[in-house]
């Protein structure tokens, strides 16, 4: 049984139809989403990519009460062939095949009830008996360094944290890697920069991240990037967000991030936070 104990939701800009971040419970699944990021100006059914792909999302794992038993490989192919399908219904199956620079992708968590599991499908994290778990991009961690490096060196040479908080030059600067990296996506890992995402495409089995829950948890957290750091509660997680927003304003310490937090924003990056019971 999954209960919702709490959850939260919120996108980093002020219109809320803009967040790419969500989570859908069923009485199988728990799952957040988050959207990525659109890297190219295509429009998707009247919205962003990420958020196209999320609601997307959504309306699967909603719908599909008959698969209450997959396990994590057969829960992304049932997942990607239904994306592959809208692609085909909305006449953009060819050209997203060619393309990967267009397409959609999202990172998902799932807590599979059936099988007392969470998979990883991309980089969002959990929390569960005190232990964070991550699942990091070794090719966002090249870009983020990098990112980093040059704002210090921006410091370094006099510019203030206020002129690169609102004109974010280190997200300029690695603007380039962004829009190539989706090349490395889904590729069947012909490099060390390779990587899985969820697209509608072929997500390599050997990076899905699966891990156990044991018997005697409880309840345990799900979340999107937007946060570094976890807690067994939300208000204990927004409060060390907050401390970061205000310390670190350039996302190059506490919180290592691909943009700054400009004064229009509610943060670096949308967030979803979800809390849940699993007792058998």
């Amino acid at each position: 049984m999954i209960q919702v104990i709490e959850s939260f939701l919120k996108g980093k800009k002020q219109q809320a139809d803009l967040c790419e971040d969500g989570f859908v419970v069923t009485p199988h699944y728990a799952v957040v989403i988050d959207g990525v990021t659109a890297k190219t100006d295509m429009d998707f059914a009247g919205k962003t990519s990420g958020r196209y792909l999320m609601e997307l999302i959504k309306e699967h794992i909603l719908h599909m009460e008959g698969h209450a038993d997959a396990d994590a490989g057969e829960f992304i192919a049932a997942l990607s062939e239904h994306i592959r399908e809208d692609y085909e219904r909305q006449g953009w199956l060819e050209l997203l095949r060619r393309e990967p620079l267009l397409r959609p992708a999202a990172s998902l968590l799932v807590y599979s009830a059936a099988h007392k599991e969470l998979w990883f499908f991309g980089d969002c994290k959990a929390y569960m008996d005190g232990v964070q778990y991550d699942n990091d991009k070794y090719i966002d961690k090249v870009m983020l360094e990098a990112r980093k490096l040059f704002i210090e060196g921006e410091l370094l040479a006099g510019k203030t944290i206020e002129a690169i908080r609102e004109q974010d030059t280190g997200r300029q600067f690695i603007e380039p890697l962004l829009k190539i990296q989706q090349v490395f996506q889904n590729d069947n890992g012909a490099s060390i920069f390779s990587y899985s995402a969820v697209d509608g495409f072929a997500f390599r089995s050997e990076d899905i991240r699966i891990v156990k829950v044991s018997e005697d948890v409880e309840e345990l957290v799900m979340a999107t990037d937007g946060y570094a750091i976890l807690k067994g509660t939300v208000k204990e997680t927004e409060s060390i967000l907050q401390e970061t927003l205000s310390n670190d304003p350039l996302a190059i310490e506490q919180f290592l991030g691909f943009s700054t937090y400009k004064s229009d924003l509610h943060s670096y990056d949308d967030r979803a936070y979800l809390r849940i019971g699993v007792v058998s």
